[in-house]
């Protein structure tokens, strides 16, 4: 995943975020992302409510409120995730693993969050998710 990220980010918070909670629960030197999924998910709400905000300057706030929850919901998020193949790098415990936990909406959406989280210090919106925002 490093390799196509075209910023750099530091490797501890992308294993933070990459990494489950069933495997932490198995290496107990790791931290699962469970904290960073709070604050990205917070952050990805203000970025996404902020954007369709300028841009669709005749639409009010209901409106604006229903294309957000549209963009970050689980489903949405979890597309945009298996477009950047998250699901290749997320740490799984083995349980997790055997029952593919990599591909289930809830754990892809979680880690984009996570991932998502790590752009934010450079101000940086993925262009898919700009593309979403902007249809």
């Amino acid at each position: 995943i490093f390799s196509r990220v075209s910023h750099q980010i530091a490797k501890k918070l992308i294993f933070n975020a990459m990494c489950h909670s069933s495997y932490s629960n198995e290496h107990k030197d790791a931290s699962s992302n469970e904290r960073l999924e709070f604050l990205g998910d917070a952050i990805l709400d203000m970025i996404v409510s902020e954007r369709l905000f300028d841009i669709h300057k005749d639409v009010d706030e209901g409106v604006l409120s229903k294309m957000r929850a549209a963009i970050v919901r689980e489903e949405s998020l979890a597309i945009l995730a298996r477009n950047i193949k998250i699901n290749e790098f997320i740490l799984l415990g083995q349980s997790e693993k055997m029952a593919a936990g990599n591909e289930r909406a809830s754990v892809l959406s979680d880690c984009f969050e996570e991932f998502f989280l790590n752009h934010v210090g450079t101000s940086f919106t993925p262009p898919l998710l700009q593309d979403i925002i902007q249809s």
